[in-house]
């Protein structure tokens, strides 16, 4: 049986392949999300920009009230028809749109398990079979969840904050931009490096699974042969090596957070100094403060989360890696190219003419 190499972007491009054939569901999901992000991360931090310049103003409150409650309102909208309304209109897509491309995904695994020759099965533990094919599935929705609500929205997000801090101060907004650059290009050197790990853990996972489910099944021949001491030394041998898998995982996972929170720290001081300036000389008023204030801050929160996802999605890479060898790998009994029509349309034992009597001396 030859075993084909599979990569990320062999994976990738079979989630795709499932994905596309609900293209509209998916642009339904984005659009929600789209219009979610216009209000929470554009319109809204504008309005309430023009808010806190009012409170900042000397002159009859009463006027002044009069303009905050008219932006009030404002803000009253905004976030009802776009955050909320927007929101929602994702996640009620989302929620047709990942359980069938799921669904797909596991019909397909289970048909191309079926293909397999009974030496397949002799080779494979059917638990490490079952493990595989569910970690596939939910790996689809690991990597579609990172795409849909993170890559997607902090995209979005930071094209506006871009926009906006360039109208109003150009250097904080360059120094942004080559920070945020460098930032998310280290989180991803990260997560590729980490993803060894992750593998790795994957692995030792179907390990266990597998010999848990082989002893399980073989329980009769284990108590028969006097084995369990035989079972338990095995089991815990696999469950440590996989116990030691998952800490070096976990432990690449929490030197990337170290550097992911240093280098937010050391950004947030600089933008604090440039904005400080700004007001100095007269550039930026309190209102534009804490709108670029706002920005940085749910920048720096999709960043964070999209720096912990980013292992996730490695993590989930690293799960559907062994079902995909699986789905590239050829059957090692292969109909001929021009195969005999089978005459046998279902399988069933039948009793013709079949009499039953008790002998006449009973």
């Amino acid at each position: 049986m030859k075993k084909k190499q599979t990569n990320a972007a062999q994976t990738l491009r079979y989630y795709w392949k499932k994905a596309i054939k609900y293209r509209w569901i998916l642009a339904l999901n984005l659009f929600g999300i789209f219009l979610g992000i216009l209000g929470e991360g554009f319109l809204g931090p504008l309005i309430l920009r023009d808010i806190f310049d009012i409170f900042a103003q000397n002159g009859d409150k009463e006027i002044l009230f009069d303009q905050i409650k008219i932006l009030i309102f404002w803000l009253f909208i905004v976030y009802t028809i776009c955050d909320l309304g927007g929101w929602r209109i994702g996640q009620f897509a989302n929620n047709y749109f990942q359980p069938y491309v799921m669904r797909d995904i596991e019909k397909d695994c289970f048909e191309k398990l079926q293909t397999h020759s009974f030496k397949f099965f002799s080779n494979h533990f059917s638990g490490g079979l079952v493990s595989k094919t569910n970690r596939f599935s939910r790996s689809f929705e690991m990597i579609a969840d990172v795409l849909q609500w993170n890559i997607f929205p902090i995209t979005i997000r930071f094209v506006f904050a871009i926009s906006v801090i360039f109208y109003f101060e150009k250097t904080i907004a360059f120094f942004f931009l080559i920070w945020t650059f460098f930032y998310v290009l280290a989180s991803y050197l990260f997560a590729q490096w980490t993803q060894k790990y992750w593998r790795n853990a994957a692995k030792n996972d179907s390990k266990v699974t597998g010999d848990l489910a082989d002893s399980m099944t073989n329980i009769f021949t284990v108590k028969i042969f006097a084995g369990q001491r035989f079972e338990k030394k095995r089991f815990w041998n696999t469950v440590l090596t996989r116990q030691k898998a998952r800490t070096a995982a976990w432990r690449s996972g929490a030197w990337m957070a170290v550097w992911q929170g240093g280098a937010m720290i050391i950004f947030e001081i600089l933008v604090f100094y440039l904005m400080a300036n700004a007001w100095k000389e007269g550039v930026l008023s309190v209102g534009t403060i804490f709108a670029i204030q706002t920005f940085v801050l749910m920048i720096f929160h999709g960043l964070w989360e999209l720096g912990r996802r980013f292992q996730d999605y490695a993590n989930a890479l690293s799960d559907a890696e062994e079902m995909m060898e699986i789905l590239a790998q050829e059957p090692d009994v292969l109909d001929s190219k021009k195969p005999e029509k089978c005459k046998i349309s279902k399988g069933a034992i039948a009793f013709e003419k079949v009499g039953f009597r008790y002998a006449t001396d009973k």
